[in-house]
């Protein structure tokens, strides 16, 4: 019943969305969360929010969820303009908002959900990379939206890796748009060394960055029952998914075996950047959630046989239902 709600009229399903949304985060408004702290100087614009939002619960609850609405429209738009998913369907907007809000703990304004609507911008760019001889804008453009995002969550700073990789699935052989994507990720962070340098603290500013690739932290998570279950859930949903791209590899067009590589390639070098989350590695499962939820969607939408997807995706939403509302 789920998947054929995906199918049906436009307008009822972005109303659905909507109301759905605000009744996940219902209980968010009546006991809020206070913006999440992180303890180190690598995230500067996120500083800067943290210690206006510091104190403000409600507040900083309402800018999480409107930013969460507007990157999973903007997640939809991507999938959907690049015909991974079905035309007329919020199928990958919903996905994409039910596991960002899978947890109590990500129902508050956290440095991962800001730089995601960077890195959702960064990942259209991407794709728009396809097909064009000369991309060097949208190079360029990609490489400084990743940089940015990092500003916010350090980390983020790894998706350069799959403008790289996109290279050569996409099969750049040119120096030129390697040279672009190095000049977008670098400019932002010769501002801000410019910065440091003014107020004499450059050496500070090297020190901080070599001083956070060279301490990882421990991953570590810490779940409870029904968040485990649901990760479980995705993890399984995440199987077929896959299993079913490479299955029917051949039957896609080539732009779309390309592009669908490209997110399983993003999959894997959002789980890289778990080697730095420090401390926040169930915040940093929101970056892997860009492409889970479009290998996801991708599934659903056009898998033949859908009574297993159809009942685990049920269950996933459940034990989130109930993780949220019953714990």
């Amino acid at each position: 019943m789920l998947i054929k709600f995906f199918k049906s009229n436009y307008l009822l399903q972005i109303h659905i969305f909507f109301l759905v949304g605000i009744l996940l985060w219902l209980g968010a408004f009546i006991h809020p969360h206070s913006i999440v702290e992180i303890n180190n100087n690598v995230n500067p614009f996120y500083t800067v929010i943290y210690n206006f939002f510091k104190g403000k619960n409600i507040l900083n609850v309402i800018i999480a969820l409107l930013l969460l609405f507007i990157e999973a429209i903007i997640l939809n738009f991507t999938v959907s303009n690049n015909k991974l998913t079905k035309k007329n369907t919020f199928a990958c907007a919903f996905i994409y908002f039910l596991l960002m809000s899978f947890s109590p703990d990500l129902l508050t304004l956290h440095p991962v959900l800001i730089a995601n609507f960077f890195l959702i911008l960064a990942l259209n760019m991407v794709f728009k990379i396809y097909g064009k001889r000369d991309a060097f804008a949208e190079v360029f453009n990609a490489s400084f939206l990743i940089s940015i995002a990092s500003f916010f969550y350090f980390p983020a700073i790894f998706f350069i890796l799959l403008i790289w990789l996109s290279f050569l699935v996409y099969r750049l052989q040119t120096w030129h748009e390697f040279v672009i994507s190095i000049l977008g990720l670098i400019l932002p962070y010769i501002f801000l060394a410019s910065y440091y340098f003014w107020i004499d603290k450059l050496g500070f500013f090297v020190d901080m960055y070599l001083s956070f690739f060279y301490n990882p932290e421990s991953i570590v998570f810490n779940y409870n029952t029904f968040e485990s279950v649901s990760i479980g859930f995705i993890t399984i949903l995440l199987f077929f998914s896959i299993i079913n791209f490479l299955f029917r590899y051949n039957e896609n067009l080539i732009s779309i075996r390309k592009k669908i590589a490209v997110i399983i390639l993003l999959l894997l070098v959002s789980i890289l950047s778990l080697i730095y989350a420090n401390g926040l590695c169930k915040f940093n499962e929101s970056i892997i959630f860009i492409p889970v939820s479009v290998l996801i969607t991708f599934y659903l939408s056009f898998v033949k046989r859908k009574f297993w997807a159809k009942t685990i995706f049920t269950l996933l939403i459940l034990s989130i239902v109930i993780s949220i509302f019953f714990i």
